[in-house]
């Protein structure tokens, strides 16, 4: 059976350190987030670069990119009687903005210590949290059995072990738009660089072009004078042109044809 909200006001200043009535609901309590984080790398700006472990300030606020991991420890030190078990979750508001819990639902009887939460991101946007933040609910329930097993120890910190087994970086779809939009700016970026080298190149040919067609204007401005004056002198020392006249005689085709001297030469 759960454990109503009387039940928890009369047994949990007994379970839980630091205990608020404040944080009891209809049949369950609101756990915290503590002081100690660890986010899955990210390339995105928001999202930290390495898999180290995050100390927080009283109120100081985080990210979880999307499509990242993150573990939470919780600010509260609980404990599970032998004789009753737990259950846990995020809370509605958080998982509507895509936060997920996967590191599972339950806690087993005889623990002590505080809760790490394993969430996951799989919203469209990085989620903003802080430390104090109201993220998490408990809720008790008895067993018909009390367990006989050695209480189980908690967490006081989150253990660089889950942390290595998180692996590198996630590949999620905000990571791999991110990875395409870089790929598209460096497209452009050649793209660009290409266009002023054909610019240059343009701009190069186009004045060698008309330096050399002003060269060559220029040379045929001052050869072609020349060319055409000498051409002259040389006409004017040949003399005038002499003109040959042969004659055929119609009435006797067999007599050889009269060839006339020029003009100027005697008869």
């Amino acid at each position: 059976m759960f454990w109503s909200a009387d039940t928890l006001r009369k047994r949990l200043p007994e379970l839980i350190h630091e205990y608020d009535a404040a944080n009891v609901q209809r049949a369950n309590y609101t756990l915290s987030i503590g002081p100690e984080i660890s986010v899955s790398p990210s390339r995105q700006p928001e999202g930290p670069t390495d898999q180290t472990k995050i100390q927080l300030q009283p109120d100081q606020a985080f990210r979880i990119p999307a499509g990242q991991f993150a573990f939470l420890l919780t600010e509260e030190t609980i404990e599970i009687p032998p004789s009753a078990i737990a259950f846990i979750s995020i809370r509605a508001r958080f998982k509507f903005r895509g936060l997920v819990n996967v590191s599972g639902f339950h806690v087993d009887p005889g623990f002590k210590g505080r809760l790490v939460f394993a969430v996951f991101n799989a919203g469209p946007s990085a989620i903003t949290l802080a430390r104090g933040e109201k993220c998490f609910h408990i809720w008790y329930a008895d067993l018909d059995h009390p367990h006989e097993d050695v209480p189980r120890p908690g967490y006081s910190g989150i253990d660089t072990s889950i942390i290595n087994d998180l692996g590198p970086q996630l590949n999620s779809f905000e990571s791999l738009a991110a990875r395409i939009e870089d790929s598209e700016k460096r497209y452009h970026a050649r793209a660009d660089t290409i266009e002023r080298m054909q610019d240059q190149i343009k701009t190069i040919a186009t004045i060698l072009i008309t330096l050399f067609i002003a060269i060559f204007a220029a040379l045929l401005a001052l050869l072609l004078p020349r060319w055409l004056a000498r051409e002259t002198d040389v006409t004017k020392q040949a003399g005038p042109a002499q003109v040959t006249t042969i004659t055929y005689d119609v009435d006797r085709p067999d007599t050889e044809p009269v060839v006339a001297p020029p003009a100027d030469e005697p008869q």
